[in-house]
């Protein structure tokens, strides 16, 4: 699931993002940006949490803080997604 996200071409997931084939180990084509790389110091973990919280942050400024749409557009379910927000101390962002 983790690679789809991160494969995905648009906003969505869709049944061509998600593979169950073993990855060729080809050389990546050359898409005019860097390789994706851990910075020293930050575990997978702690990476995927930033993404997270960047993309959450993202789609909340998208949908005007609609949170409501913003937890439909990412499929998850609301008190998810206000659990997450009061973690991050988002909660009351334009209320």
């Amino acid at each position: 699931m983790c690679r789809a996200l991160l494969l995905r071409q648009g906003p969505q997931l869709d049944a061509g993002d998600l593979t169950f084939e073993e990855p060729s180990h080809r050389a990546p084509e050359d898409t005019g940006t860097a390789p994706l790389e851990l910075p020293e110091g930050v575990t997978l973990e702690q990476l995927m949490q930033r993404l997270k919280r960047q993309l959450i942050e993202s789609i909340l400024r998208r949908c005007q803080y609609h949170k409501d749409r913003v937890a439909k557009e990412l499929g998850v379910a609301r008190s998810s997604l206000f659990k997450r927000l009061k973690q991050w101390g988002l909660s009351q962002e334009e209320e």
